[in-house]
């Protein structure tokens, strides 16, 4: 996760390869459409001020220190992405949800957020990843838009389109600029500060231009204390469709 001390995770809006300043129009959550949104979210991804947030994500399949594709086929449990086109296309037409954040005005992308079921027995939380503001876009509680609409999805009953699980849960990396601002963020949206682990993923480290092992804050959210705070009817509409 990325962000500066307004608001999270950096970027701007991209599209067709132009970037734009980005209006103060109604910002949209949906799903990705991985055919015409690839492109804007493995542009935002790839961001220096970005990516050393976002757990397994390369800018390029090669530097001068790593053979990405090599390292991520050595080590498949660290879910290794490759901020490309195809990179995101391929990862993301699994079991993983990824939704973005579209300002109406210009149609550019300024966000998205991943979420992705518990697939183990016995796991009951989801969990959240990924999430990217364009830094153009900061400041309008877009952050906050993309959290609610993934926290509704984990968490609505699956008749009212939701996955209808237990929890959610989410790692946030240290040892970065500005990795108080998303713990910040999860905080306020309820969210609990569970544990520490250390070393449990890697990111990108933009001046060894390799992947590094990282500690991270373990934040969790479970269903009676989300159900607490929000009105079910209301969530619904924050759900994509």
């Amino acid at each position: 996760m990325s962000l500066n001390n307004k608001e999270v995770f950096g970027g701007i809006g991209y599209q067709n390869n132009v970037k734009e300043r980005i209006g103060s129009s109604k910002i949209e959550i949906r799903r990705a459409d991985l055919e015409r949104d690839a492109f804007s979210v493995a542009t935002m991804f790839a961001q220096p001020s970005t990516i050393e947030h976002l757990s397994g994500i390369a800018p390029t399949e090669r530097t001068s220190e790593v053979n990405v594709k090599r390292y991520g086929e050595k080590y498949p449990d660290l879910n290794i992405v490759i901020a490309t086109e195809e990179g995101i296309r391929k990862f993301y037409n699994g079991s993983s949800s990824l939704f973005v954040a579209e300002d109406k005005s210009t149609r550019l992308l300024v966000g998205t957020i991943t979420i992705e079921r518990p697939t183990g027995p016995g796991l009951t939380y989801a969990s959240i990843s990924r999430i990217v503001v364009a830094e153009e876009a900061r400041g309008r509680g877009i952050g906050t838009k993309l959290l609610e609409s993934a926290d509704a999805l984990v968490f609505l009953p699956k008749e009212q389109g939701g996955y209808g699980q237990f929890g959610a849960q989410a790692g946030i990396i240290q040892g970065v600029t500005g990795c108080s601002s998303p713990l910040a963020l999860f905080l306020r949206e309820g969210y609990n500060v569970r544990g520490n682990p250390e070393g449990n993923c890697v990111s990108w480290d933009n001046r060894l231009k390799r992947f590094v092992p990282r500690n991270t804050i373990l934040v969790q959210l479970d269903s009676q204390k989300f159900s607490a705070l929000h009105d079910s009817n209301k969530l619904i509409k924050k759900v994509p469709h």
